[in-house]
């Protein structure tokens, strides 16, 4: 999609890593793991088979409100909540900090009135391996 139409937009990271990151900052997922996805991506990256994304829009939920409208719908099983609210904080580190080697791409807020093409810049950064290690770099020298 992206070859054809310039952009492709998705409602979530395309490396994934944040996640099993943010899982062995808490100690729920060993540090090893982590290293070995973060290899896998790499690897991915400098084959240009992932990359990084256009731009990230990330929204910092209040606890307890999220937990107040998790409750009101019982439609839904939530059995990760807990886990996630727990993981919030190395998701927001996370995405500062990529937001500092990737230039301004990581939006704290979602834009009102839809997505804007204004708002992705030139994919200049989508396979750079020296990003990716500058940003692993900075994520293993803030580590908690």
């Amino acid at each position: 999609m992206e070859r054809v139409r310039g952009h492709t937009v998705c409602d979530t990271d395309p490396m994934k890593l944040h996640y099993s990151w943010s899982l062995s900052q808490i100690g729920a997922l060993p540090k090893s793991q982590w290293d070995l996805q973060c290899q896998a991506s790499r690897q991915a990256i400098s084959e240009r088979k992932l990359g990084f994304a256009d731009a990230y829009f990330v929204k910092i939920i209040d606890p307890i409100k999220a937990k107040q409208q998790s409750d009101a719908d019982p439609s839904r099983v939530r059995d990760r909540f807990d886990l996630h609210v727990r993981l919030q904080p190395s998701l927001i580190r996370w995405y500062s900090l990529l937001n500092e080697v990737i230039g301004g791409r990581v939006h704290w807020e979602l834009p009102d009135g839809g997505l804007p093409l204004n708002i992705l810049p030139p994919d200049r950064i989508r396979y750079d391996v020296a990003a990716f290690d500058s940003f692993v770099s900075l994520l293993e020298t803030s580590a908690a």
